[in-house]
């Protein structure tokens, strides 16, 4: 930018008007009639060497020089505007954006740097006037192109922040998500319909859909082979028809059924597995041709609407996998249970509801130790903490039901672990033992009695302790003792026993 400054500082100090006469065009500059030729001579070489367009004109607007490069971006012959009213012979340049910076430049007496429209060409100019005593040298280029690329990305931005916006709102049902997003796909591809394919065993069905076309409902299904994915499923990769006639679409099946004028689809897999296509298409050809802009924007939508998919498919899979495991604890005789590091209970089977007789709303949030007996929580609290120190324990302790029983349980308990190995929570699983302790308890009272009867003083006290025994502990109604007669080597009846029918049980 230096040397151009430069170049047209020279033409600024050496510059002067041609002298009165006759004036001919020689190469991009204005000679006298006398053959010689103004002092832009010297500069013809380097400005036309210059990559941007050069252009003088004087105050009356007349065009004293311009380089090749100028007439070309103005679309002129530069032998034809040479010497030219440059506001007369320049289809639409008068009142243009471009003629009013380099009129502003003139009024004003300073440098002025454009970015114009010129509406005529349909093209973008930016440059810098530099006037002068006797009139206005510009320098140009031609920024269409810049302009073009600058807005297709911040559209594909704006898009992205679109589609980013619409996949992570919460508010938003899954469903909700792909029909926005296929909405954004309309709105970027200037197309009627868009819509989301499931492909099975030669049926493409509409999952969802956005736009009017009755057969590209959701629901609505048809044979693949009447179908445009069927190309786009082979091909592997976007499948573009901008004009379907021009193309010679009009004997494929696919025209013949959905009438469609245009079509881009591209193939979506959802976990590895092909799933069916993202498409969007228009009843009338597209205007412009699909390029590998709009391609590269239904890749994109595609990977997010197989991002929601698979999503939905990973937590139909979790949802399959508690339901599982909801069936196997469920299906357990014993209360199972889940508590944290606070005692509070995380999860719990339906046993342990039918046991203590608590709700799930009773039983959510609350502490483990409160349906243990007040008297028993100190020796529970001790192996509860040898397990969260990571061992697996047992321990008997009494269970106090919502209304107010107590019920004898032997509680085994072992540590749940989180990714890193950190104990994060105890899992246990309770046993009813009061026919255990029964047991225990008619054994040791078995015991007993055997070592009274052989401490036992006489006949008559071995028939009192049998008797009992009977009745006491092995709850016999009704029951008769005899002993041995040595003399006789008979069994004597010693006595019999019969229990009051108020005592049996119900």
């Amino acid at each position: 930018m230096r040397d151009r400054r430069h170049l047209l500082a020279v033409w600024r100090s050496a510059g002067r008007r041609a002298r009165p006469g006759n004036t001919t065009a020689e190469g991009g500059r204005l000679v006298t009639d006398g053959g010689t030729p103004s002092t832009i001579e010297s500069l013809d070489q380097p400005l036309e060497r210059i990559s941007d367009g050069f252009l003088a004109v004087d105050d009356g607007w007349r065009v004293t020089y311009l380089n090749g490069t100028a007439a070309e971006l103005l679309s002129a012959s530069r032998e034809g505007l040479l010497g030219a009213t440059l506001t007369e012979e320049l289809p639409g340049f008068a009142g243009s954006g471009f003629h009013e910076a380099c009129r502003d430049a003139l009024v004003s007496g300073t440098e002025t740097a454009f970015k114009q429209r010129y509406e005529s060409l349909g093209q973008w100019f930016e440059g810098t006037a530099y006037p002068s005593a006797d009139g206005l040298s510009v320098i140009f280029r031609n920024v269409t192109e810049r302009k073009r690329m600058r807005r297709e990305r911040e559209q594909r931005e704006t898009t992205l922040e679109r589609l980013n916006e619409i996949a992570s709102d919460l508010t938003l049902s899954r469903e909700e998500k792909i029909d926005q997003l296929l909405s954004a796909g309309t709105d970027r591809l200037g197309t009627s319909h868009g819509f989301l394919t499931r492909i099975e065993g030669g049926t493409q069905e509409i999952v969802r859909a956005v736009g009017d076309h009755p057969a590209l409902q959701p629901g609505a299904s048809a044979p693949l082979s009447t179908a445009y994915c069927r190309h786009t499923l082979r091909e592997g990769e976007p499948l573009a028809v901008s004009d379907a006639l021009e193309e010679g679409w009009e004997d494929d099946p696919a025209y013949e059924r959905f009438g469609l004028g245009c079509y881009l689809g591209v193939p979506i897999h959802v976990g590895g597995e092909q799933y069916g296509t993202v498409c969007f298409a228009d009843g009338e050809p597209r205007r412009s041709r699909f390029d590998h802009r709009d391609e590269t924007f239904i890749e994109l939508l595609a990977d997010w609407i197989r991002h929601l998919l698979e999503q939905q498919a990973y937590e139909r899979e979790l949802e399959q996998q508690r339901a599982f495991t909801e069936s196997l604890m469920n299906s357990l005789p014993d209360p199972l249970y889940a508590f944290d590091e606070t005692g509070e209970v995380l999860r719990w089977n339906d046993r342990l509801e039918e046991v203590t007789g608590y709700g799930p709303g009773e039983i959510e949030g609350r502490e483990a130790l409160s349906f243990i007996v007040p008297e028993d929580r100190d020796s529970v609290n001790e192996t509860l903490g040898t397990v969260w120190e990571g061992e697996h324990r047992s321990v008997e302790a009494r269970i106090r039901t919502s209304d107010g029983a107590e019920i004898p349980y032997e509680l085994s308990g072992g540590p749940l672990r989180d990714e890193a190995g950190e104990i994060v929570a105890v899992a246990g699983v309770g046993r009813d033992i009061t026919e255990r302790k029964a047991h225990r308890e008619r054994l040791s009272n078995l015991l007993e009695t055997t070592r009274s009867l052989m401490q036992a003083r006489d006949r008559e006290h071995v028939v009192e302790l049998a008797t009992n025994a009977a009745r006491e502990l092995l709850g016999f109604d009704s029951s008769t003792f005899r002993l041995y007669d040595n003399e006789t080597g008979t069994l004597v009846p010693a006595a019999t026993t019969d229990r009051d029918p108020a005592e049996l049980p119900v």
